[in-house]
């Protein structure tokens, strides 16, 4: 059975918490913890896990790379225009 077409029946326990089968929290890569947003889509209760920046920085496949020295000119940059920006307003 394919981990998208996962189907398991669970019971609301107390304060109508709903507990998460280790089944279908290891195919959503959700942990205690994870946000999630719920929905009603016609009459279905729909749980969608939100992307935690930290845990795709760190698990997920990298896909881009920056150098340090990349970094610095562009903190530069920005600088250079606050400042400048600031010395403007200043002469004014």
């Amino acid at each position: 059975m394919s981990k998208m077409n996962l189907k398991v029946i669970c019971r609301i326990g107390k304060q109508r918490a709903l507990y998460i089968p280790k089944s279908i929290a290891e195919a959503l890569r959700i942990d205690e913890g994870t946000l999630v947003k719920l929905q009603v889509v016609k009459g279905k209760l729909v749980v969608k896990p939100l992307l935690d920046p930290f845990k795709i920085a760190l698990e997920y496949p990298k896909f881009a790379k920056t150098t340090f020295r990349e970094i610095e000119e562009t903190s530069e940059e920005i600088q250079h225009e606050i400042f400048k920006s600031q010395s403007d307003t200043n002469t004014t």
